[in-house]
């Protein structure tokens, strides 16, 4: 399995026959459609997996280092959420 594409990962609306958002990533400078034909609210969620994912990281880490999460875990997490409901 390769990598994912690094984000971060964007949202863009492309107005066509029907309306559809894009999301949008970036290869070595340049942008690539990481998915397409979604509803707003799927592309926000879609859009900030690279956020939830070095969220979910981050507890896991801390977890696993017997660390308590600490503020800026949880604080991650909050800001993951955000953006994956547009809040």
């Amino acid at each position: 399995m390769s990598a994912h594409t690094p984000g971060p990962w964007t949202i863009e609306f492309r107005d066509s026959d029907y309306p559809m958002w894009q999301v949008m990533g970036n290869i070595g400078g340049e942008p690539v459609v990481v998915a397409d034909q979604l509803e707003q609210e799927d592309a926000r969620l879609i859009a900030a997996a690279p956020v939830l994912l070095e969220a979910l990281e981050a507890i896991v880490a801390s977890y696993d280092n017997r660390v308590s999460i600490a503020f800026v875990i949880v604080d991650k997490a909050r800001a993951a959420i955000a953006q994956a409901k547009g809040t």
